[in-house]
């Protein structure tokens, strides 16, 4: 538990500290956000903060998860990844670390690949293969898809991965699927509800779903 408040605080921090940089070149631009689900077995919560310009994207996701049933354990989450092209064309160089506190062991992942964006009026897709390792799975690889989109009442975002490695004998049979949805009261507050759909290894489908109200910073 201490380790959970410790990593909270520093999570609030960090969000604090970006949400007051002040941007004043074109073409810069920075979002932050305090999260907090809850769903039948876990409470969530998440800071994120994604900032970037036309040449790069930085972006930085930590979750806290506080189990509501006894057999519901505790852990910490944190993802970061740093997009970098030197073209025009929207053909990024992609590398991102995630790491996941459980049960008192940590577990790291690395990835090294790269992310080609589609851009739309009101957001973007990419499409990001990545070479993918930990030292429990081993080597691997992984399809992301990953896609924002702002209304001017409503945003949306997904998340999906789809992987395999040498644990799985390099068949790919893990997806990670996360859909976020979030109608805004306002500027500051939106409410919505988030949809996780998972299925590791040779396990069944696994799906959850979650309500959510975000703070923007």
């Amino acid at each position: 538990m201490k380790k959970l408040s410790t990593l909270l605080t520093l999570l609030l921090c960090l969000s604090l500290t970006a949400s007051a940089q002040t941007w004043t070149e074109n073409n810069h631009f920075l979002k932050s956000s305090i999260i907090g689900n809850i769903g039948k077995d876990y409470a969530k919560v998440i800071s994120e903060s994604t900032q970037g310009t036309d040449n790069n994207t930085g972006y930085a996701y930590m979750e806290a998860g506080f189990g509501l049933k006894p057999e519901a354990s505790n852990y910490l989450y944190a993802q970061f990844f740093w997009e970098q092209k030197f073209w025009e064309t929207p053909l990024f160089i992609h590398g991102e670390f995630r790491t996941t506190l459980f049960d008192g062991q940590f577990d790291n992942i690395h990835y090294l690949g790269a992310a080609y964006c589609f851009y739309t009026p009101h957001g973007f897709a990419a499409i990001e293969p990545l070479y993918r390792y930990n030292k429990h799975e081993g080597h691997g690889y992984q399809l992301s898809i990953v896609g924002g989109w702002d209304w001017e009442r409503f945003d949306l975002a997904e998340y999906f991965d789809w992987w395999g490695n040498r644990a799985s004998d390099f068949v790919p049979r893990s997806v990670y699927s996360e859909t976020r949805g979030y109608f805004k009261i306002n500027k500051r507050f939106e409410i919505g509800a988030v949809l996780i759909l998972s299925k590791y290894f040779d396990d069944p489908v696994n799906a959850n779903l979650f309500g959510g109200l975000k703070v923007n910073l």
